[in-house]
């Protein structure tokens, strides 16, 4: 059921992540140009939104469900990556992601989240980023694979709304075939720009019709 109060009404602006820093996705710079991320299907957006981030996050509707990737790109960033990504995104093939536990941030307060049943597959898609482009992508320890689902002013309105999630959480499962490049306009909403396949050869980088 819907806990009222629980919308927390924040600024356009930085959100904190689940590590206690912005993700990049809310950063009200003029050079940001995007972000990497994985993105589910149509359907499993639709039931994230309308299960949860409706009744959690009040700026849910500037971007979509979404598990962050990468670094904040900015400046240039994106030409520099581009054909570099297709190559390295080939030799990863899809694979399935099952969220099946919600969490508060260990480090960030404000934020709760869906967690993956096996987050190594994402990790490694993280380490391949920052290793093989170390100039455009910050490493990033403590990396955790996540889909934010509420961000909270007050910990027991948190508190309440993991109780609420947990109690009736079922699997959500979805394929990730590609990576997706998000661009953010100058007020803040994220679009789709770009999608970059996994497992293709040679290819697989579109405009986005998501």
């Amino acid at each position: 059921t819907h806990l009222q109060g629980l919308h927390s009404a924040t600024p356009s602006g930085a959100l904190p992540s689940p590590h206690g820093r912005s993700t990049g996705w809310n950063v009200m710079k003029a050079d940001l140009i995007g972000r990497l991320s994985i993105v589910p299907p149509a359907p499993v957006k639709t039931l994230i939104n309308e299960t949860w981030r409706k009744k959690y996050d009040a700026l849910y509707n500037r971007l979509d469900p979404h598990i962050s990737l990468g670094s904040a790109l900015t400046g240039d960033a994106w030409k520099e990556l581009n054909s570099g990504l297709v190559d390295l995104l080939a030799t990863v093939s899809p694979f399935e992601v099952c969220l099946d536990h919600v969490e508060r941030s260990a480090t960030n307060e404000n934020t709760i989240f869906l967690g993956l049943r096996d987050g190594r597959p994402v990790v490694s898609i993280q380490r391949l980023l920052e290793s093989s482009f170390p100039t455009l992508m910050e490493k990033d320890p403590d990396f955790v694979p996540h889909l934010s689902i509420g961000w909270f002013s007050e910990p027991r309105a948190r508190d309440l709304a993991v109780e609420a999630v947990r109690e009736h959480l079922e699997e959500v499962r979805f394929v990730a075939g590609v990576v997706s490049l998000y661009r953010r306009d100058q007020n803040g909403f994220w679009h789709p720009e770009q999608d970059v396949s996994l497992g293709v050869e040679g290819g697989g980088s579109g405009c986005s019709d998501l």
